[in-house]
């Protein structure tokens, strides 16, 4: 999270269609942004949706801490191997 939950945040769009108790919207960064395969996480379950998989949810679904690791090592190991092959090949994306 960049910033805490704030009214002064423009709420999305989406949010608007939303029927239930939320939070006041607030911002958040991504430091990884590869796509992955959902088959390389659809065996962790999360304990905060009735032990479903990570991949039957919705977006904005809270996941228990175990899970939460085990898709941040899953996510950092492919885009260590998705570098490696960029760098292999001479085409790592010029930021």
């Amino acid at each position: 999270m960049r910033s805490g939950p704030s009214r002064a945040i423009r709420a999305p769009k989406w949010l608007r269609e939303v029927r239930w108790n939320i939070s006041d919207p607030f911002r958040v960064e991504w430091y990884n942004t590869i796509t992955i395969d959902s088959d390389k996480v659809s065996h962790i379950m999360n304990r905060f949706n009735n032990f479903l998989s990570v991949t039957r949810s919705r977006n904005g679904q809270e996941i228990n801490d175990g899970a939460g690791r085990d898709m941040l090592e899953i996510l950092e190991a492919c885009s260590q191997e998705q570098y490696r092959r960029a760098k292999e090949t001479g085409t790592l994306p010029l930021f």
